[in-house]
């Protein structure tokens, strides 16, 4: 049985995408790694960028998004969060 992600996942997994991508290929590379579409895209960065998790940067021509260290201290929050309640709990998240 395949389990979906719930709307927190998809943040966390496109934050870490934000960590790690490209700035040629930014866009896309979320887009695909994450598995948004191009809304959703939108809709998420948007979010993200007005909670103060990520900005956008001028590089060059292009616009890219860089994490914030509010950005990044969330991805460790909820990475400690899901440890505690994998191994206390049994859930996996």
């Amino acid at each position: 049985m395949r389990k979906n992600r719930n709307e927190i996942q998809v943040i966390v997994d496109f934050l870490k995408c934000v960590q790690e991508a490209d700035s040629e290929s930014q866009v896309s590379f979320i887009m695909r790694k994450v598995n948004i579409t191009h809304s959703k895209y939108r809709e998420i960065s948007e979010y993200l960028i007005s909670n103060g998790m990520m900005e956008m940067v001028e590089n060059g021509e292009k616009k890219i998004l860089r994490l914030t260290s509010k950005g990044a201290n969330f991805i460790r929050d909820y990475e400690r969060f899901k440890k505690i309640i994998e191994d206390n709990y049994g859930f996996k998240i």
